[in-house]
């Protein structure tokens, strides 16, 4: 398998925001002849598809050609976890069988969107979040996938994610920047260059978008 796969990571203010962006990324996949895997919590997926219509995009044509998945946050996270947390084999079953199913329907390249590591963050478990970010990564190598999420920060300090962020910046190949969160990369960039001697968006490559 091919390990040149990419793990973007997004911070957003609003669920708005962040369904647009998870729209781009799924309507540039599903454009390619991808497959795309949405992984998302309640409204967020109902906003991920209002989004898509918005671009034109027929999603229930996409979902009835096996194309687009569109996935339970909440449910796929309990499948994933263990006694003491995310469990690596768990995680690989609940997701390696989704991913089986849509090479199985013929597509070969996929993209998946998944918010878990953001449902733990905001259950105040960022340690947890960061080992289901690694087994994340585990997948990806394994699977050969491109993988997206995405931290909501709507009405987080922005000091809440100093501490561990290099983590973040660790386990993912790319910080995607956003206009809205540029304050939030300057005062992450300040402390963990005090921390680290380093900003975390110099540990990591940082792109334009995720298209």
């Amino acid at each position: 398998m091919s390990s040149s796969f990419r793990h973007f990571v997004q911070f957003h203010k609003t669920s708005e925001k962040l369904a647009a962006a998870i729209a781009g990324f799924t309507s540039a996949g599903l454009a390619a002849g991808e497959a795309n895997i949405i992984v998302a919590r309640g409204r967020h997926g109902e906003l991920v598809l209002q989004a898509l219509a918005e671009l034109g995009i027929d999603a229930g044509r996409f979902q009835a050609a096996g194309q687009l998945r569109l996935l339970d946050a909440e449910a796929t996270l309990a499948a994933m976890m263990g006694a003491s947390g995310p469990d690596r084999e768990r995680c690989h079953a609940a997701f390696g069988g989704v991913i089986d199913e849509v090479r199985a329907a013929g597509y070969e390249h996929i993209r998946v969107y998944g918010e878990m590591v953001d449902i733990l963050w905001r259950r105040g478990n960022p340690a947890a979040a960061i080992r289901l970010e690694e087994y994340w990564n585990d997948l990806c190598r394994i699977y050969d996938f491109s993988l997206f999420c995405a931290y909501l920060l709507d009405g987080f300090l922005e000091s809440s994610y100093v501490g561990p962020v290099d983590e973040i910046g660790r386990t993912h190949t790319d910080i995607i920047p956003t206009s809205e969160d540029e304050r939030l990369r300057e005062a992450i960039d300040a402390a963990t260059r005090t921390l680290l001697g380093t900003p975390v968006s110099k540990l990591v490559s940082v792109s334009e978008g995720t298209r």
